[in-house]
């Protein structure tokens, strides 16, 4: 309950721009997918949204461009579609950092 408060007093003041940390740490599949769907109708209104995530999965529906990091480094950034042409963006991700080195994991 708290992190889907703490998504609605965001939207208090009419933002044009949103930086969430985690947004989807906490809830249950509906409320997920509740969430992606406010933040998909935000972006069509002309919104910008950044979004911090663990949960690459999540992101794939909802992000055009996405900066990958890995332990403080930018490791990939651009258009989702291009980078995730072959694959999902967790894939792509694991690749990037097994390609950029042997302790990833």
């Amino acid at each position: 309950m708290k992190q889907k408060l703490a998504i609605a007093v965001a939207f208090l003041n009419n933002p044009e721009l949103l930086i969430l940390d985690e947004p989807f740490n906490g809830l249950d599949p509906i409320s997920i997918e509740a969430v992606k769907k406010i933040l998909r109708d935000f972006r069509e209104e002309g919104g910008t949204v950044f979004i911090s995530s663990h949960i690459l999965s999540e992101l794939e529906d909802l992000c055009d461009e996405v900066v990958l990091i890995n332990q403080g480094r930018i490791i990939a950034e651009g258009n989702l579609k291009d980078l995730t042409s072959k694959s999902s963006l967790k894939e792509f991700f694991f690749k990037k950092v097994k390609n950029g080195s042997s302790d990833f994991l």
